[in-house]
Parts: C-alpha cells; sequence; structure tokens
C-alpha cells in the first residue's frame, strides 16, 4: 500500500485514479442521456448493439473514447461512432 503523504515542495498528491474516474462518471451522470438511448434513437440499433458499440471503444465523446454509463447532454457534447459525428434528432 503506497502512502498519501504531501510530496516535497508541499504540493498535494494528486487522488488514486479510480477516484478521479469516479468523480468524472458522478459528474457525467448529473445530467443528459444515457449515450446508448441516444445512440439506438439515432438508428445505430437496439441499447443493447450500443452498448456493444460503447464496449468495443468505437463511440467517442467529446475526442474521449466513452464508457458504459456515461450521460450526454445533446446540446453540448460531440458524440461519433467510428470517428464519424452522429446528427442527434
Amino acid at each position: 500500500m503506497t502512502s498519501r503523504r504531501t510530496p516535497p515542495g508541499g504540493a498535494e498528491p494528486e487522488p488514486p485514479l479510480w477516484e478521479q474516474w469516479a468523480q468524472r462518471a458522478q459528474d457525467a451522470s448529473e445530467e443528459g442521456e444515457r449515450l446508448q438511448k441516444i445512440l439506438a434513437r439515432v438508428g445505430y440499433g437496439s441499447r443493447r448493439v450500443c452498448e456493444d458499440l460503447i464496449a468495443e471503444g468505437r463511440v467517442t465523446v467529446n475526442g474521449e473514447v466513452a464508457v458504459l454509463g456515461r450521460r450526454v447532454d445533446v446540446e453540448r457534447d460531440q458524440v461519433c461512432v467510428d470517428d464519424v459525428p452522429v446528427g442527434v434528432l
């Protein structure tokens, strides 16, 4: 187990990576609609098929590979499948 002591120079240590991911997921889940639901609505297949697209890493949101459970704001976020922007209805 590693120590989370303050490093030399007085800077605060960064939180562990899993805490950063959890915070990002929480921030994203507070608003928007589930990504697989949006993809299904615009014709990429059923929600289950869209979940597979996300799990395969073929979906990006604002240039970052999406993860299952991601929520997006269709007014603000850019969603792409295989680097092709998704037109949201």
